[in-house]
């Protein structure tokens, strides 16, 4: 039965009721709380900070390509914004924007609004799971990272996908779970089902997605929980979406796409980054990070001026990328200790690196602390007073995977918002104080 208080008994009726009572009022009150703190942030803070910084309001610029879909029926960024149909994005997020868009409207405020959310809808069922297994102080330590933190609010404010790709990936893995331990067939075959489309969704988003894809086969054939019939259920009905898309994509390009383009692209900025610095809005350092990708990809002076990937057609985007790719494989071949090193660096950078010294020592204050309790709940794991469940070892495969692709990539802070729904969970499990089962 649910310990709704960590370590107190719930043996008595009343208090067990009682304090299920009191966590679900705080629960509750965390929720509109953090209603009011993202609506403060898309309506008030971040447009004065944009307008006090002159910096565009979208930095992906996700809301063009969800009007696209509404007014063209095409993924593209209309046109004034770029090519259309564009194959450098995937649908995923620019189809929740659109639903957004036809619910409220375009105002840029509430579509920052409208990003969010997705994880006021997440974090009170992830807190009431950790509170079933750890009780209410991990549990509120989960809402409270989830809802507040601010770099993950401050990405969904301005209209970016990286938290939006995170609660569908958190969420499948707590569906999947339920999925995994229940002992009714019909039940099991929905929550399957449910699972399957949120990794669609999370695909189509990003195609990293097929990390989490790969941890929830991995937890399907569990040997003590082998339920190897829906597990390749999940993976057929999660697949079949983003693979329709992929054929569009690739008759788009004239080769093979899965999803989206503009991974080798990615790696010869973190290349660039790493030798100059970072930063896109720096004078100094992007000129050179441009530059440099235009030797490699040989690009004419006429193109490197004011590049911008959006404005390339899906044919300039595959030969672009065929060139970035072939080089990519030179340079690691030709200095793999100096990539390896890359790597390294990369390690740390996916969750501190801005693009300022400012705001990396500040994304170094707000997420150290809660890297050192997540690895606390690793030990415990490992040294047998925290229980290794199927979500533990599913959070620490997921933030493992994804820091590991992104340094030899693109590793910035910003990625890292990815997976902070299992950082919070670990961090939650390091404060449980019940015994491992």
């Amino acid at each position: 039965q649910p310990a709704w208080r960590a370590g107190k008994s719930t043996e008595n009726p009343k208090t067990g009721a009682r304090g299920e009572r009191q966590f679900v009022g705080i629960l509750i009150l965390l929720t509109v709380c953090g209603l009011l703190w993202r609506g403060l942030l898309s309506y008030y803070l971040v447009p004065a900070w944009e307008s006090a910084q002159n910096v565009a309001q979208f930095p992906d610029d996700y809301p063009a390509l969800a009007r696209s879909l509404i007014e063209t029926h095409t993924l593209g960024y209309g046109p004034d914004g770029g090519a259309s149909p564009t194959t450098v994005r995937g649908p995923g997020f620019p189809l929740w924007l659109a639903l957004g868009m036809l619910t409220g409207g375009f105002d840029s405020r509430w579509l920052g609004l409208w990003s969010s959310l997705p994880m006021l809808f997440l974090a009170p069922f992830a807190a009431v799971a950790a509170a079933r297994r750890y009780g209410a102080i991990p549990a509120v330590t989960v809402a409270l990272i989830l809802l507040f933190h601010p770099l993950p609010s401050l990405l969904s404010s301005r209209v970016m996908s990286d938290e939006f790709f995170a609660v569908c990936g958190f969420a499948a893995i707590l569906v999947w779970d339920s999925a995994l331990r229940t002992t009714r067939a019909r039940h099991a075959l929905l929550l399957a089902i449910t699972t399957a489309g949120l990794l669609a969704f999370q695909i189509l988003t990003r195609s990293t997605g097929l990390l989490f894809l790969l941890i929830v086969v991995i937890l399907g054939f569990w040997p003590r929980r082998q339920r190897r019939g829906l597990t390749v259920l999940v993976v057929v009905v999660a697949l079949l979406p983003p693979l329709l898309w992929s054929y569009r994509s690739s008759q788009l390009e004239g080769r093979f796409v899965f999803v989206h383009s503009l991974m080798a692209y990615n790696f010869w900025i973190g290349e660039g980054f790493d030798r100059y610095g970072y930063g896109w809005t720096d004078p100094d350092t992007w000129p050179r990070v441009v530059e440099s990708l235009g030797a490699v990809g040989d690009l004419s002076p006429e193109r490197l001026h004011n590049f911008y990937y959006p404005d390339l057609t899906p044919t300039e985007t595959a030969t672009l990328e065929t060139k970035l790719q072939r080089a990519a494989v030179n340079r690691i071949v030709a200095d793999p200790f100096g990539y390896a090193r890359r790597v390294v660096r990369g390690v740390y950078r996916f969750w501190i690196q801005a693009q300022s010294t400012q705001t990396t020592t500040w994304h170094t204050f707000t997420v150290l602390p809660l890297l050192c309790l997540a690895l606390f709940a690793v030990l415990r794991m490992f040294s047998g007073t925290l229980p290794q469940e199927q979500i533990i070892v599913a959070a620490i495969l997921v933030i493992g995977l994804h820091n590991i692709c992104y340094a030899g990539v693109l590793p910035m802070a910003r990625f890292s918002v990815q997976v902070y729904p299992e950082l919070a969970w670990l961090v939650g499990c390091s404060l449980s104080r019940r015994p491992a089962r």
